[in-house]
């Protein structure tokens, strides 16, 4: 199955970040003060990762889930590994629990999930027991089923890659218009459709279709949904608002919800509204490096994006880039790598167009590269294998 995330969209964005500005503006809208708090400890057990500081992620995931009743799944799942590393598997009892009742995940992929290594005999004790207990989430299958549907539509849409490839001009022309024109009324067909589905159901998140949904997950398939619908003039900014509304209700990761502002600041041309903005993106790939998003580092430009990104959650700019560097590329990694930022993003941009952009600009490419090397070593990436 295709989980294509639309790159077509960062090559504008490059030019508009090369030769742009950003605007004065108001803030995003803060969740509530227990989701503020939720997020504060998982950052907090983010940093304590990064240091390799375990057993101080251990706790903080401990005080985060005490602001939300049903954590979410990576976090519980990050939190399960920490405590195995550290030996503090009774903690895992309760998660274990709330994953299998609250989260619709099923024992057999639970042990997908995770190692039969990282579990005592006290946690399969605990699954054994919970397998014959009613579960406690407000699964809804029928939601669960359109949703599903919605996506599988999606990516019955595509190919352009293939098209590309055509060398008769015209008929490459002629065969590309046909399929953006395909996508783009199946996009508008399906963006009222789910309009009309939250209304009539809620919005789909972890508790109502749990976690896995069909081959992925339900905030790959949020995120790709949502983010083919942001570019309708008249059904994006409807669906941005039944995403805030959900999001300040609590039910959506920090990071996904990021990932949808930074899409909506980058595709909204003359509407773009600078609260948006909060690169979350933090890496772009370039042929065989790894970049830095391609923008002006004035000072005024990284307080807003900071201030936005704290204000829906995110931890900064630049410690979220360390980390993801540091889990992504990790160049011993052992094959198990814990996931120091869950929902993570980064984009791929065709080399030449970027060169090309930085010739124009008058700017060496260089001075955007990421040393990935540095960042591994000084992180000690080895040692949150498991």
């Amino acid at each position: 199955m295709r989980y294509p995330y639309p790159i077509y969209f960062a090559i504008p964005v490059l030019l508009i970040f090369l030769f742009g500005s950003s605007r004065a503006t108001q803030h995003p809208e803060a969740p509530s003060t227990a989701t503020m708090a939720y997020f504060k400890n998982i950052n907090l057990a983010s940093r304590a990762i990064y240091d390799s500081d375990f057993a101080g992620a251990s706790a903080h995931y401990d005080e985060a889930f005490k602001f939300k009743a049903a954590p979410f799944y990576l976090d519980l799942k990050n939190a399960v590994i920490i405590n195995s590393k550290c030996g503090f598997y009774t903690k895992n009892n309760a998660l274990l629990k709330i994953m299998l009742q609250q989260k619709n995940v099923n024992v057999s992929k639970l042990f997908d999930e995770f190692p039969v290594y990282l579990l005592d005999p006290g946690n399969l004790e605990t699954i054994r027991n919970v397998q014959t207990q009613p579960s406690k989430s407000g699964f809804d299958p029928i939601l669960y089923k359109a949703v599903l549907q919605l996506f599988e539509e999606g990516q019955t849409i595509g190919g352009f890659e293939q098209l590309e490839q055509i060398r008769d001009e015209k008929e490459r022309s002629r065969l590309l218009k046909q399929a953006y024109q395909a996508r783009d009324s199946l996009n508008n067909v399906n963006a009222l459709k789910f309009i009309n589905l939250v209304k009539k159901s809620g919005f789909p998140n972890e508790e109502r279709v749990g976690y896995f949904v069909g081959e992925s997950n339900i905030w790959t398939i949020v995120e790709i949904l949502i983010t083919g619908w942001l570019r309708h003039e008249v059904y994006g900014p409807q669906i941005l608002d039944l995403l805030e509304t959900e999001f300040k209700a609590g039910h959506i990761p920090a990071n996904v919800y990021g990932n949808c502002l930074e899409y909506a600041y980058d595709n909204w041309g003359k509407k773009r509204n600078p609260a948006h903005n909060v690169m979350n993106a933090t890496i772009i790939h370039v042929g065989m490096d790894y970049y830095r998003p391609f923008v002006f580092y004035s000072d005024s430009l990284m307080n807003l994006v900071n201030t936005n990104r704290l204000a829906i959650g995110l931890d900064s700019f630049h410690i979220a880039q360390k980390q993801l560097v540091c889990t992504k590329f990790c160049p011993n990694n052992p094959g198990h790598m814990i996931a120091i930022i869950p929902h993570y993003k980064y984009v791929n941009i065709p080399f030449g167009f970027v060169k090309n952009a930085f010739k124009e600009a008058g700017i060496e490419m260089e001075s955007y590269r990421i040393d990935v090397r540095r960042i591994t070593e000084e992180c000690r990436c080895g040692e949150k294998g498991y």
